[in-house]
């Protein structure tokens, strides 16, 4: 999936490697409530429900939880955090970053 534009994925259970470009799996503990969490904080939590595709995947023996959120649609953008409103809940990603949104810069 593209990383700047169309969506993401994120996984939980990896950890990157010190000098080293891959990751390991270290994998994580109640995946099952933790994919339920996500699910509902998605739904909540900002303006705008997000509805991410959530799996889990067993790895070497470890839970690795694997969420894939497709782009909003332009007229839902932008999405932010409710209870922060505008501007101050809306973030972009950039490389491994999360950079305040700007106004002037979405438009």
């Amino acid at each position: 999936m593209n990383l700047e534009w169309g969506g993401g994925t994120i996984l939980i259970g990896v950890e990157k490697q010190e000098d080293d470009p891959f990751y390991s799996v270290k994998g994580i503990d109640d995946a099952d409530k933790i994919s339920s969490d996500i699910a509902s904080q998605c739904a909540s939590v900002f303006n705008k429900p997000i509805r991410p595709s959530i799996r889990t995947e067993d790895i070497d023996g470890k839970k690795v939880i694997i969420v894939d959120v497709t782009e909003a649609p332009q007229s839902d953008k932008p999405v932010f955090i409710r209870n922060k409103s505008l501007p101050r809940g809306a973030y972009r990603r950039i490389g491994s970053t999360d950079q305040k949104w700007l106004c002037a810069a979405y438009f």
